[in-house]
């Protein structure tokens, strides 16, 4: 989650510097949320998604390591995830993207460190 947010507030000071459009693929936590809008409220031309896992599954459904749920963005906690639904439903989040990654069946089959990050939407949220 620091990385995120990290990457944010850079993202952030160049847009500042140098006034250009930006949209955050991909973003997933709380603190990143609340960075966002806060951006948005100072006015910053910047536009960001989430992908439906993170709408949908949290850290728990990672059950004992499944490499099912190995996703980049990994999944985070249900408060992040209620976050997501939160700022879906009061326009800070602009787009909901499938993030539709497919990865090979054997990859997945490795365990969960060694296994590609990603999933076929369809395939991930109708579990």
């Amino acid at each position: 989650m620091i990385a995120e947010t990290v990457r944010l507030h850079t993202i952030f000071e160049l847009i500042r510097s140098t006034g250009a459009r930006v949209h955050i693929c991909r973003l997933s936590s709380a603190a990143g949320l609340e960075l966002m809008r806060q951006a948005k409220r100072e006015g910053l031309p910047v536009t960001c998604d989430v992908n439906v896992h993170h709408v949908s599954l949290t850290d728990m459904d990672i059950g004992y390591f499944n490499s099912q749920m190995r996703f980049s963005p990994p999944l985070r906690s249900a408060r992040d995830r209620d976050a997501i639904v939160a700022a879906l439903a009061d326009g800070t989040i602009d787009a909901l993207c499938s993030d539709h990654t497919p990865v090979d069946d054997d990859e997945k089959l490795l365990p969960f460190a060694e296994a590609t990050p990603g999933a076929s939407g369809w395939k991930c949220c109708c579990r």
